[in-house]
């Protein structure tokens, strides 16, 4: 295998990779995995700007610019995803707090009218059980 093969082969791993990493459930928490992908498809945008393919000479030089910008459009397009995907959960984690608020809210409402301590049976220091509103012997 020639170094042009290894190149095109290595861009074909680099965008089979995108489509891994976006396809795993979960992908958007998994931070590192995430940016380490960015940053690699970053790089080889930037390889095939500066370096591209060897044996593409003449107007198939332009082929290493596609191919960059291929690179560059799914930096966007994992960017996007990314936002979107962060935006959906903190959506969900929003409406489950909302949702437990609202419980704890009307808990409270129910329990307004009545004092706490009245009814409730309580012990003394001698043991025996009596309510709120009893007084302790003397």
């Amino acid at each position: 295998m020639d170094r042009s093969t290894a190149i095109l082969l290595a861009a074909v791993a680099i965008l089979a990779g995108n489509r891994l990493v976006l396809s795993l459930p979960g992908w958007h928490r998994r931070r590192v995995v995430f940016w380490g992908l960015q940053l690699v498809n970053l790089a080889a945008a930037c390889f095939m700007i500066v370096y591209g393919v060897p044996d593409l000479r003449g107007l198939a030089f332009y082929a290493n610019w596609v191919i960059a910008l291929l690179f560059m459009l799914h930096i966007v397009q994992n960017n996007s995803r990314y936002v979107a995907a962060h935006k959906a959960a903190r959506a969900r984690t929003e409406a489950e707090d909302g949702q437990r608020r609202q419980a704890v809210l009307q808990a409270l409402r129910r329990g307004e009218g009545r004092d706490p301590g009245k009814g409730a049976s309580r012990r003394d220091a001698g043991g025996s059980t009596r309510t709120a509103g009893d007084q302790p012997a003397d």
